[in-house]
């Protein structure tokens, strides 16, 4: 038998050869592809196949651990929202500290509301950042929603904030 016979056999049974009639009468070549179809059926039931992650997947399992380990490098620290104390400020209002810098007299900190809580109108010792985490707040006439970002300068004061819905929003600002 030759390779050529083989070779035409396999990709036929591929779909990349048309056999001619010459082929299809010819007893060599019907035991080729005869062989070539029980060969390949054997791929078609993989189920005893572990899946092989692909090189994206390993990547970003790899990214995933490293993220893991992040905790563990000096000078960091995660907080899931989940976790930590919160504690009550206000009727509706609860705050939870993330971090202090009593160097720079700054602290970082979420603020939960529920949907129509009001936080009184406030002055500021400091610059403070406020960035909405979820739902909407209402500033004077202004509302804000998810990704919204709000700056209120040393010396300050602005309206009441208002929770339109459940919201949560981070603060970074003075001591």
């Amino acid at each position: 038998m030759t390779d050529d016979i083989k070779i035409r056999a396999a990709e036929f049974v591929l779909g990349l050869y048309e056999a001619g009639k010459a082929d299809l009468v010819d007893p060599e070549f019907q035991s080729e592809v005869s062989f070539w179809e029980k060969t390949f059926a054997l791929f078609e039931e993989t189920s005893w196949l572990e899946p092989v992650p692909s090189a994206d997947e390993a990547l970003w399992g790899e990214i995933e651990e490293r993220l893991d380990e992040l905790d563990t490098v000096p000078g960091t620290r995660t907080i899931p929202l989940e976790e930590g104390i919160w504690e009550r400020i206000g009727d509706g209002i609860d705050r939870k500290v993330m971090h202090v810098d009593r160097a720079a007299h700054t602290q970082a900190f979420m603020v939960r509301m529920a949907k129509g809580a009001v936080l009184p109108s406030h002055a500021h010792d400091g610059d403070e950042h406020c960035v909405v985490v979820s739902g909407k707040l209402k500033i004077g006439g202004r509302t804000f929603s998810a990704g919204a970002y709000h700056f209120a300068a040393r010396n300050t004061k602005h309206a009441p904030i208002t929770a339109v819905s459940d919201a949560v929003f981070f603060i970074q600002g003075p001591l």
